[in-house]
């Protein structure tokens, strides 16, 4: 009891004691008082903010750089379009014109004059394919050039020069020269001035589609293929890819 009460009296007089030492008036200035909750600076940990030491430029740096990719696959993409439909169209004028030339020959009921620079060179192959063509000898085709994609092919170029086989074909034969070269999905007819002794004739061949070209771009030609064609080109003294490649050889 008696130390209980010892006790009371000490708190009681160390308060006092404080209470004459420090002042009401200073004691309320040493009070720590709540501060007030500081901004979170604006930074984002995924890209940057402006208040990174950077200004956030980075970010803007690879968004600038997807946005220029975007618009360049879609610029690439429309380019793509815009040849195709061109392509078409070019296809499609070229049909309508060559269908009104072929039905003009037809009517007339006239032999039809056909240019081979592949393997339709070959006597052999020309004779099983069109038995009695005639042949009349060595033609120039001006400004297309030869393309292998798997088989020969003409591409439009201009100031080259592709040198052939001209043929006198009848209907029967234009026909049975469809069924051989796929006609009209992996071949396409086209009528192109040809040379031939001096004078410019109007002459049916065969050029490869759109997207036969697109498939078959790049490869090589086989070797039973390549030989078929050397031979015909040899045979008829033709100056072309064929000859050519064999004297290097």
């Amino acid at each position: 009891m008696k130390a209980a009460l010892m006790q009371v009296v000490s708190a009681a007089f160390s308060r006092k004691f404080g209470e004459f030492i420090m002042p009401s008036g200073s004691r309320s200035a040493h009070k720590i008082l709540p501060t007030a909750a500081q901004k979170r600076p604006n930074v984002r940990l995924c890209g940057g903010g402006p208040n990174r030491p950077d200004g956030g430029m980075k970010k803007l740096a690879r968004q600038r750089a997807v946005r220029a990719e975007k618009r360049h696959s879609i610029f690439f993409y429309i380019s793509l379009i815009v040849n195709l439909l061109y392509r078409k169209f070019h296809a499609y004028i070229w049909a309508v014109l060559n269908r009104r030339i072929f039905n003009e020959r037809r009517t007339m009921n006239s032999p039809i004059l056909y240019f081979a620079y592949g393997s339709n060179m070959n006597p052999l192959r020309m004779g099983q394919r069109c038995p009695g063509a005639t042949t009349l000898g060595v033609a120039t085709l001006r400004n297309y050039q030869i393309a292998e994609r798997l088989y020969a092919d003409i591409d439009f170029a201009e100031g080259v020069e592709v040198e052939g086989v001209l043929y006198l074909i009848t209907e029967r034969h234009l026909r049975s020269l469809d069924a051989r070269e796929g006609y009209p999905k992996v071949y396409r007819r086209i009528w192109v001035p040809i040379e031939f002794n001096g004078e410019t004739y109007l002459a049916v061949t065969y050029e490869m589609t759109f997207m036969t070209k697109v498939a078959r771009n790049g490869k090589r030609y086989s070797e039973e293929y390549r030989k078929l064609c050397s031979e015909g080109a040899r045979f008829y003294r033709v100056k072309n890819n064929f000859t050519t490649r064999r004297k290097r050889v």
